[in-house]
């Protein structure tokens, strides 16, 4: 944990580029998913393709980033005073920062999960032969989430 906010302090701008980066993809998937909903819309892989969609959208709207960076410009040290004081926020806004880090990794577990299950489906479906350029898109953009 330490060292994870350590990171974000020295590269604040990673953590935002990465969320943007993620942010495009889904933008991708949500337009392949509206290009598939009318053939592939009772597929048990477009219904775990959307489940994905929908989990990454709420990864995105918890903002996880702008929380960390107020809670790590609370604990930065003035360099205007003489004093080497800090402020140290009361123990509810530790755990605030703490639930709201162990929702933000659940919801990374079932992304890594769903994206997992997700090609193992199309492993199977990739033997088939059929729609492969539709498989291999799809492999590729949830790769990149994943």
């Amino acid at each position: 944990m330490s060292n994870f906010l350590r990171d974000i302090a020295e590269k604040p701008q990673k953590l935002q580029n990465i969320l943007l980066l993620v942010n495009s993809e889904v933008v991708l998937l949500k337009r392949f998913l509206y290009k598939l909903g009318a053939v592939f819309a009772h597929d048990k892989s477009y219904k775990v393709l959307k489940h994905i969609h929908k989990t990454v959208n709420k990864f995105l709207q918890t903002e996880v980033a702008c929380d960390l960076m107020s809670f790590q410009e609370q604990h930065t040290a003035s360099p205007s005073s003489s004093s080497k004081m800090m402020y140290v926020a009361p123990k509810p806004k530790y755990e605030y920062i703490l639930v709201r880090l162990q929702g933000t990794v659940r919801l990374q577990a079932q992304i890594l999960c769903l994206c997992q299950h997700y090609g193992a489906i199309m492993t199977q479906k990739l033997q088939l032969g059929h729609f492969v350029n539709i498989m291999v898109t799809s492999m590729s953009i949830t790769a990149r989430l994943w």
